[in-house]
């Protein structure tokens, strides 16, 4: 990926706002985001299989996930504090590990 990504991440907070531009339609960004088969799509790393175990994409909602590799299970789990369609999503990730 060429797009460069803005990252803020002040050092007195543990928040972090990732920002980044694509030639693509905000409606397919977003999508990419929502739907659990999209994002087992582009979240990587590519040698790593995932699963979802749970996925509850709105306001409020929440998801936890599962990475395997012949190196060991990376589980990830978060919150969407809040979801506005085809907008924004703020929402927590935090690894289980």
């Amino acid at each position: 990926m060429t797009n460069a990504l803005n990252l803020q991440a002040p050092v007195d907070t543990l928040a972090m706002e990732l920002t980044r531009e694509f030639d693509a339609p905000v409606q397919a960004l977003f999508r990419a985001h929502a739907e659990p088969d999209l994002v087992k799509q582009w979240l990587g790393p590519r040698d790593l299989e995932m699963t979802i175990e749970h996925w509850d994409f709105k306001t409020g909602g929440g998801y936890r996930y599962t990475h395997k590799a012949d190196r060991g299970e990376f589980k990830f789990n978060g919150v969407y504090h809040k979801v506005r369609e085809n907008e924004f999503i703020i929402q927590t990730f935090e690894f289980e590990g």
